[in-house]
């Protein structure tokens, strides 16, 4: 709305976001006025009438059409209640889709992006810890700890297609798919292997071992059809290469990351367009940096402040950003990919977790609020 004083008339606008609790300035009116009438149209604002600074009448009316201001990245909207204990989360972009297994109530909270409410609540195994979407199938992968099992969700139905047992022993911390080749990978926390699962017909296709010992965090280059396996207990990232013809699964490399008692390596993510791998130390308070071209490590990001533990990273490419989430520090920190710098921390909420990329927004689990945050990207 337009303002004015006992000093005269004025052409300033001014508009308040009730989400973020600010204002920000609009272009000024053509005409300096006060003691008007305003109303909306259709998201125009008319004003009419009023008073110059001389105490004359205005005849013209004006039409003003707001631009709004997007608030800052890293700018909290919203938050929304989901299960117990959130911790692993995936996103469907084609249909506006954020899933996040919530670990202590043993389901999946399917969230509209579209509209911010939880639209499903689908049971899974027990209990979930990670979450893996293909957004061409629409179908999502929720990797169940206690039981070794995946079970796989239709999208599109938000019901359960089919439960995958991978063997004896808890499952790691880590599931992830290949969305060109329609694969699925699954840590296999006590069998130390990876299991890979054809997506199309829900079938165990082989059994990855030698990616060290007890894996946890799982992440999969399109480009190069390569899988990226942690082990913080060997504090290593393993190389995996997959041939498609005839399909075999092989490690290629072995990429030392810290150590497990001071750095602990956990959770990765791949930027495809720079060739990047991105890995987490959990007590080192650091992102490790790995160049996939010739298998090495780059750059060992220190993140602000001290004994933060990060606990989830996601690279988003087409923002030119990195994400990690600190369960310790109730922050996300925001890296730019260019050149490794951060750009800065932002609080979310009490134990956030992981992270469903959408367009302009980050999804956040907080484990300790049962709720997901949504933060401007």
């Amino acid at each position: 709305t337009s303002t004015g004083s006992e000093s005269g008339a004025l052409a300033t606008v001014e508009a308040y976001d009730p989400v973020t609790d600010t204002w920000s300035t609009q272009p000024s009116m053509p005409t300096p006025r006060w003691f008007h009438k305003a109303t909306v149209v259709g998201g125009t604002i008319y004003v009419i009438g009023g008073t110059n600074a001389l105490g004359q009448r205005i005849a013209t009316n004006e039409a003003f059409t707001p631009t709004p201001t997007p608030p800052p990245p890293g700018t909290t909207l919203m938050k929304i209640t989901v299960g117990a204990s959130p911790l692993g989360a995936g996103a469907d972009t084609v249909l506006n889709r954020a899933y996040f297994a919530n670990s202590g109530s043993n389901n999946v909270s399917v969230i509209d992006t579209l509209n911010n409410n939880v639209v499903a609540t689908v049971a899974v195994g027990a209990p979930p810890s990670a979450v893996a979407v293909n957004p061409s199938t629409h179908r999502v992968y929720v990797l169940n700890h206690s039981t070794n099992s995946v079970t796989v969700i239709d999208g599109l139905t938000n019901t359960v297609q089919a439960t995958i047992v991978m063997g004896p022993g808890p499952s790691g911390g880590g599931i992830a798919v290949n969305v060109s080749t329609n694969r699925i990978y699954a840590a296999n926390h006590e069998q130390h292997t990876i299991t890979v699962i054809n997506g199309a017909t829900n079938a165990i296709i082989a059994t990855v071992p030698g990616v060290g010992f007890k894996p946890v965090g799982v992440a999969v280059n399109e480009s190069t059809d390569r899988i990226y396996v942690v082990s913080g207990w060997d504090a290593t990232v393993k190389v995996i290469q997959r041939t498609a013809v005839p399909e075999s699964h092989a490690v290629i490399a072995t990429i030392s990351v810290g150590s497990y008692g001071n750095q602990h390596p956990n959770m990765v993510a791949v930027n495809p367009a720079l060739n990047r791998v991105y890995v987490i130390g959990v007590n080192s308070n650091s992102l490790y940096v790995i160049d996939g071209a010739n298998n090495t490590l780059l750059q060992t990001v220190i993140l602000p402040g001290a004994a933060t533990s990060p606990n989830w990273v996601a690279a988003d490419a087409g923002a030119g950003r990195v994400y990690v989430t600190r369960i310790v520090a109730d922050d996300v920190v925001f890296i730019n990919d260019a050149d490794n710098s951060v750009l800065g921390t932002h609080p979310v909420g009490d134990g956030p977790q992981g992270i469903a990329l959408m367009p302009g927004r980050l999804y956040i689990a907080l484990q300790n609020e049962g709720k997901v945050v949504v933060v401007t990207r």
